[in-house]
């Protein structure tokens, strides 16, 4: 009967191969090697139940072909002619090798169950993980799985299984192909095979294993190490001891120590193992032993732990801190006096947080000590003591607060400086005092510089700079602020002198009021009342058209106005409706407008196109006809358009010219342009006749132009 094992570790791998236990692929055995001391070793493993039962059932044949030697790559003939069958029907040992293994392997015993026997079962107690993971299994994954791991987990173990070869015939400075595939009795029909390539002039190599870290409680010491960039070469490790300086050694865990599944979140990689010490006199030494899937295994450096007596059952406790003359003061503390024998003495620290850091003020006292004078103790003081061992441990007490007597308020604040943005946030500072007890800073607002100063700040204010909101609409164009320092005794130094800062204006300034706006023979004339506002800069009397968005300025005046103003507009010449307002502009670059007032222009006469020709031209090879003309640039001019009678017919509209999109080709003067454009609906042996029109975006228009004809 195979014996099964107590603790079954190796399931913990979960197939370190990187082969799940239902997972599916294309191949279904992976093949791998490497060479190390003057041999090859082989693993493989299925990738599912299926495979690994063929392969168990029926065994594997494994080859070796030889593609480079001596310096020079085989043809393909020679690579072929250099085929040696290695194994022809590689089958897994029988059950009584694995019995006798199982003396002295796990592996062994799982393995062993995983192949012949009907069940796989371990009895157990029902906390081994072992059981856990059986009762959610399968039991073909199960029988799969766990033999893959007993195989990673031991070299002679996976021999035994077949899944594994050791090739102790290859050459120096060569290069080895090997193909393995399930053994057939039919020769006459190739099956697939798994491939892997294995250079001689190459020796496979362990990465170095780090020293443990060993932490050592009394007679307990925890050992810890690394995972991070081992896990693709090792699979398990070994913890070795030694007592005697390291002239031997012995291995102290009974299974291999596997990497954890789930990681910690403060140590991810790390590996533990604890230990303990016997001795106390001894110092011993501890190392690693790493295991690959190849039975190949690597050494680490070696670490020190030594047992620590039992740490004392008492600390310090500070009783009382009391001032004595001159500010001086006396710290006392409690500890049993049947503990003196087992300390050094006692060392005393202090800070002036509470947290610390803390820094000594002694050194080591008397084991009798138990008060300590603090001939200069700062303003606030809290005082910790530690009583040290024979074996150096040190055992602190709970801080508490000492204080001198201290009646002296901070000096006044100077130094005061600040500026305000547009939105009211308000940044000011000052020159940080010089006092070491300072606590921090109180900060006062007022509306007037002999008003009533409030407090704003809520806690006190550590730095020497303060930011703040503001209100800004308000009456008040400026705010003060006075500042004062405390010390950690609440001692008020006296308030700062006063620092003002203008408020942004964010006010605009009143409205001007535009009360007629009426055409008369000169123009448009304008009666307009300027604003109040004191801070105005400038007034403009602005105009546009109804039919557009834009105003144009058409007056600014930046003058002290006060009274009744009159602007008189004599650039207007077109009928239309038109719009006027007043601007009125602060110093802060605020403005206002008076309402709007429309005014209507009487209708005045467009003058017609001049120069109108029409000429024969030619467009893509057919007859055309161009016309042309001059017309005045009006910016209200909104298009052109053409009438057309054919043959002495009537004059019918023929063609709309946008002025947005149809432009002048030039100017002829100043104030007058040239237009052209091509009729290329014409043709030959007819008589065409042309008349045009500009209209215009008030409503207005020209007369027709002087008629114009062509024959083609």
């Amino acid at each position: 009967m195979i014996k099964h094992p107590s603790s079954i570790i190796w399931l913990l791998l979960l197939c370190l191969s990187s082969i799940g236990l239902n997972a599916q692929s294309e191949a279904q055995v992976r093949l791998l090697g490497i060479h190390s001391n003057g041999k090859a070793l082989l693993r493989w493993a299925p990738t599912d139940f299926k495979s690994w039962q063929q392969g168990r059932d029926q065994g594997y044949r494994l080859e070796r072909y030889t593609i480079w030697n001596t310096g020079s790559t085989l043809s393909a003939e020679q690579i072929l002619a250099s085929k040696v069958v290695l194994t022809t029907q590689l089958l897994p040992q029988p059950v009584e090798v694995f019995e006798a293994m199982s003396d002295t392997s796990n592996a062994a015993g799982v393995a062993g169950a995983a192949l012949f026997e009907d069940s796989v079962q371990v009895s157990v107690g029902t906390g081994d993980p072992f059981v856990r993971a059986l009762s959610l299994s399968e039991q073909n994954d199960s029988r799969f799985g766990l033999g893959l791991v007993a195989a990673d987990a031991s070299f002679p173990v996976a021999l035994a299984m077949g899944l594994g070869f050791r090739d102790n015939t290859v050459a120096a400075n060569s290069v080895y192909e090997y193909r393995i595939r399930f053994y057939s009795a039919d020769t006459t029909q190739t099956s697939a095979a798994w491939l892997t390539t294995i250079d001689t002039r190459q020796t496979q190599s362990l990465p170095a294993l780090p020293a443990p870290t060993t932490d050592v409680n009394v007679k307990q010491v925890l050992l810890s190490w690394s995972k991070q960039g081992l896990d693709m070469y090792y699979t398990g490790y070994d913890v070795e001891r030694s007592a005697d300086n390291g002239s031997s050694w012995q291995k102290r865990n009974q299974e291999t120590i596997l990497p954890p599944e789930t990681e910690t979140a403060l140590n991810p990689n790390a590996v533990f193992y604890t230990d303990t010490l016997e001795s106390e006199s001894v110092t011993y030494q501890y190392r690693l032993r790493g295991h690959s899937i190849f039975g190949i295994s690597a050494l680490g450096t070696s670490n020190n732990a030594k047992s620590t007596p039992a740490p004392l059952a008492e600390k310090p406790s500070i009783t009382d801190v009391a001032r004595e003359t001159g500010s001086k003061l006396l710290v006392k503390w409690s500890f049993p006096s049947g503990l003196n024998a087992q300390i050094k003495g006692f060392k005393i620290y202090r800070s002036p947080f509470v947290d610390g850091p803390f820094v000594a003020l002694s050194s080591l006292t008397a084991a009798t000590a138990r008060e300590y004078l603090d001939a200069t103790p700062l303003h606030t003081n809290y005082y910790q003591v530690k009583a040290v061992d024979v074996h150096d441990r040190e055992y602190a007490s709970l801080a508490l607060l000492g204080q001198p007597e201290d009646n002296t308020p901070p000096v006044q604040v100077a130094g005061l400086s600040g500026q305000i943005d547009a939105t009211g946030l308000t940044l000011i500072k000052w020159t940080h005092n010089p006092e070491a007890d300072l606590s921090g800073y109180r900060i006062y607002l007022a509306d007037a510089l002999e008003g009533e100063y409030v407090q704003v700040n809520g806690e006190t204010v550590l730095a020497n700079a303060f930011s703040i909101q503001v209100p800004m609409n308000t009456s008040s164009e400026y705010v003060y602020f006075k500042v004062r320092a405390v010390d950690f005794r609440d001692n008020l130094g006296d308030l700062s002198t006063a620092l003002s800062l203008k408020r942004p204006d964010v006010i605009p300034p009143a409205q001007p009021n535009l009360a007629e706006v009426e055409p008369v023979s000169l123009g448009v004339k304008a009666k307009w009342a300027p604003s109040v506002s004191t801070d105005v800069v400038s007034h403009e009397v602005q105009r546009r058209s109804i039919l557009q968005t834009d105003w144009t300025t058409i007056a600014t005046l930046t003058d002290s106005l006060s009274g009744d103003q009159m602007t008189l507009d004599t650039t207007l010449r077109d009928a239309a409706d038109w719009e006027y307002r007043v601007v009125a502009t602060d110093e802060a670059g605020l403005s206002s407008t008076s309402a709007t007032v429309k005014v209507t222009l009487p209708n005045v006469k467009r003058p017609a196109l001049s120069a109108v020709k029409a000429e024969s031209t030619i467009v893509e090879n057919k007859p055309a006809i161009k016309l042309s003309w001059e017309y005045v640039q009006d910016p209200l001019l909104r298009a052109f358009v053409v009438y057309r009678a054919e043959n002495g017919g009537p004059l019918r509209e023929f063609q709309y010219l946008d002025a947005a999109t149809f432009l002048p080709l030039g100017q002829v003067e100043q104030g007058r342009a040239y237009y052209a454009w091509r009729d290329t609906q014409t043709k030959s042996g007819e008589n065409y006749q042309y008349q045009l029109v500009a209209k215009f975006l008030d409503g207005s228009a020209s007369g027709m132009s002087a008629a114009v004809t062509k024959s083609l």
